[in-house]
């Protein structure tokens, strides 16, 4: 049983050779409705290439090697984006310097829209532990009294503890 192909027809022949070393053979391939191996074998049969070539252009702005580059200013989307970045921290800065030496967030200070802890004392750190009854070092040394050393630094990590047996 032999298999039928489609011949090529005269525009995609002309569009193979308009694309052929632009455009990624898989993108051409399904541009025409065909495989890529029909792609293949007929860009061999017209001499052409399908490998696609870097085009690098220099940008004025990073001074670097860049696919693509702005054709206005010369320079590349990571400029672009610095020189975004740049503008917004100076519009920051601006604000921030045109704010009253009262509502600059000062360490310790409230910040605007936040409520005073002035007249509150401050709140004592709360430890965690891990179980109800209070760790005192000197409950846990009494309880590990006949531990080996390894052992009783496991028990002072953990927490209290039921005493093991036979100690």
């Amino acid at each position: 049983m032999t298999r039928r192909y489609r011949k090529w027809l005269p525009y995609e022949v002309a569009a193979l050779g308009e694309w052929a070393g632009t455009v990624p053979t898989a993108e051409i391939a399904e541009r025409l409705g065909r495989s890529a191996k029909s792609v293949d074998h007929k860009a061999k049969a017209m001499g052409l290439s399908l490998r696609c070539e870097w085009h690098l252009e220099w940008c004025n702005g990073c001074s670097c090697w860049r696919t693509s580059v702005d054709a206005d200013t010369g320079e590349c989307q990571v400029c672009k984006v610095r020189h975004k970045m740049q503008a917004t921290e100076a519009e920051c800065t601006a604000l921030y310097l045109a704010l009253g030496p009262d509502s600059k967030g000062q360490r310790g200070g409230v910040m605007p829209g936040k409520r005073s802890n002035q007249d509150s004392a401050p709140a004592e750190p709360q430890r965690y532990v891990k179980s109800g009854a209070p760790r005192s070092r000197a409950a846990v040394l009494r309880r590990t009294g006949g531990m080996a050393p390894c052992q009783r630094a496991k028990a002072l990590r953990n927490g209290p503890q039921t005493a093991p047996k036979g100690a």
